[in-house]
């Protein structure tokens, strides 16, 4: 149940507090035009383990639930670039598995492809506040790709 993964998914963040990286937390609706969807993000990014163009690339996981119970487990990589003024942007490949517990949201497949890109600014506590947009899509290797998008108000920690 999506209850049991957010707890497993809670509980291996705050076993890795030992662990450097960044948690982040996101809510927000999904698709604009039907806004009675909620989600909530968990991620954990690693340290950098590569830079390219001015980016730290880190290792990065996923888990995101809705209100009407379907959710999303994936893993794959993060990039946050520093801009002028504590400000950054933010992006993030992950695949992963989709589980829809409502008909209305069947994604198509429960291979599904989450892209994300945000902006945001770093605070002065260690904490960083972002916006961002994502996508959800199975790349029409399922039967349909209606695909998903977010808009999620996101803390780094």
């Amino acid at each position: 149940s999506l209850s049991r993964l957010i707890s497993v998914w809670v509980g291996i963040i705050l076993s890795s507090a030992a662990f450097a990286g960044d948690f982040v937390i996101g809510a927000g609706p999904t698709d604009f035009d039907d806004i009675d969807v909620f989600i909530v993000d968990l991620e954990y990014h690693s340290d950098p383990v590569w830079q390219f163009a001015g980016a730290d690339i880190s290792i990065a996981g996923a888990l995101t639930g809705s209100d009407n119970g379907d959710f999303f487990i994936g893993a794959g990589v993060s990039a946050v670039r520093p801009l002028a003024n504590d400000w950054f942007v933010e992006a993030s490949f992950m695949p992963g598995y989709y589980d829809n517990a409502d008909v209305e949201t069947d994604l198509g497949n429960d291979l599904e492809f989450r892209t994300l890109v945000g902006i945001g600014r770093q605070l002065s506590n260690g904490i960083g506040v972002s916006l961002a947009i994502s996508h959800k899509s199975n790349a029409s290797l399922g039967s349909s790709n209606p695909g998903v998008n977010a808009l999620t108000l996101r803390l780094r920690f």
